[in-house]
């Protein structure tokens, strides 16, 4: 057992358990793939490393809440009628025990949209929840992902390319699908997003077992580099200039939802980081979907 301890620490050098927030990194399950590659372990070795892994993750975020990425200023929705396609990301340990780690949209029967640096666990160990606004709740079910694919180009969430799909094992048959919205914003546009998650309720605060929403303008990226220089067109800003709602740790892979004239919803965005949550003068951050649509497409 020592040995795969010192493997897994070798393996995890370098990287946080937390869900990127700015500046925060952790290393995906891809790159644990290849890290173990030629180092000459049997594969049954090679999976207790991973179990272990997927073990010590899922302790950092039933331990810490900050370490799992919530709508700060959020009030519960009606989700079976207004977000039916919201679904969480649960990790299961070695022991059963479950823990929600991001959010995704249903953009397909067995596909599902987040982001890219949520893929930090092998594909086996995640399984998506969908159905209630509860954690774990009534009526809800999991459906058990296959893949986890992210972009190619993705290395760390302030960078870009924040965009992953996960395939499931099974299709989740006649059920509502978000829609993506597929064409450029108006750069002299006004808009108004919807934000949903599980996440922290406040930067030190507690995770909401209950599904949250807010409602927050959409920034031009001009005013957002300001607080994030290293912002590129393939992201886009959401918040108050005075802070007080923002998405926080635990909403990473959730949407930012368009909200139209007559009150339809498309998926603009995707939630990736920010620097601390909610606080005045900057604003959350979130790959932009247009950017991505053949991306997502071809998966």
């Amino acid at each position: 057992m020592k040995i795969y301890i010192c493997l897994i620490l070798i393996l995890l050098s370098g990287a946080t358990f937390g869900q990127a927030r700015l500046g925060e990194q952790s290393i995906s399950s891809q790159e644990v793939d290849r890290r173990l590659t030629g180092i000459g372990l049997t594969p049954s070795q090679e999976d207790i490393i991973k179990a272990l892994i997927v073990d010590i993750r899922s302790m950092s975020i039933r331990a810490n809440d900050q370490q799992s990425v919530k709508i700060v200023g959020g009030l519960p929705p009606d989700m079976a009628q207004k977000y039916p396609w919201m679904v969480a990301l649960v990790v299961q340990d070695s022991n059963g025990n479950r823990s929600q780690f991001c959010g995704g949209t249903l953009i397909s029967e067995n596909k599902v949209l987040t982001a890219a640096h949520c893929n930090v666990y092998p594909p086996e160990f995640v399984s998506v929840y969908v159905g209630s606004d509860i954690l774990f709740g009534v009526g809800g079910k999991f459906f058990q992902a296959t893949q986890f694919v992210s972009h190619p180009k993705f290395t760390s969430a302030d960078t870009g390319f924040d965009v992953a799909v996960i395939t499931l094992k099974e299709p989740i048959k006649s059920h509502p699908l978000v829609a993506l919205q597929k064409t450029a914003l108006d750069v002299n546009g006004f808009y108004q997003a919807k934000i949903l998650g599980w996440g922290l309720i406040s930067e030190t605060g507690k995770q909401s077992p209950q599904l949250l929403e807010a409602q927050v303008p959409i920034v031009k990226n001009t005013i957002c580099k300001m607080p994030y220089p290293q912002l590129t067109d393939d992201m886009i800003c959401a918040g108050y200039q005075q802070g007080g709602v923002d998405t926080c740790q635990g909403d990473s892979g959730g949407p930012a939802l368009l909200l139209g004239k007559m009150g339809e919803l498309t998926q603009v965005g995707i939630t990736s980081f920010g620097r601390g949550c909610a606080r005045a003068g900057v604003y959350g951050v979130y790959t932009y979907i247009p950017k991505y649509i053949q991306w997502i497409a071809n998966q």
